[in-house]
């Protein structure tokens, strides 16, 4: 969790709000009892999250960069983008 947590805000802190310090990231975190559900919204203009670049092809594999999302895809039960890119929910299961 905290991989994807640490992820989400740092992309949301650079990507989405361009290290504005005026900016926000809104966090937030529910738990049930079957679930824990992480909310990480910016004040960006989003992003296309339905091309991402693959981390682990060659033309990118020693790229310093690149594998924030690609994480939290492969340790988090599901990730899911909304409001074009600028909010992202990382589900796992208990």
């Amino acid at each position: 969790m905290l991989v994807c947590l640490t992820e989400a805000v740092n992309n949301a802190i650079i990507h989405g709000n361009k290290s504005d310090k005026r900016k926000q990231v809104h966090l937030e975190i529910f738990c049930g009892d079957k679930k824990v559900t992480c909310s990480v919204r910016d004040e960006g203009n989003g992003f296309d999250f339905n091309h991402i670049p693959d981390p682990t092809s060659p033309e990118n594999i020693e790229n310093t960069g690149g594998r924030g999302i690609f994480l939290m895809k492969h340790l988090a039960d599901m990730v899911i983008f909304s409001n074009e890119g600028s909010n992202v929910e990382i589900q796992f299961k208990l």
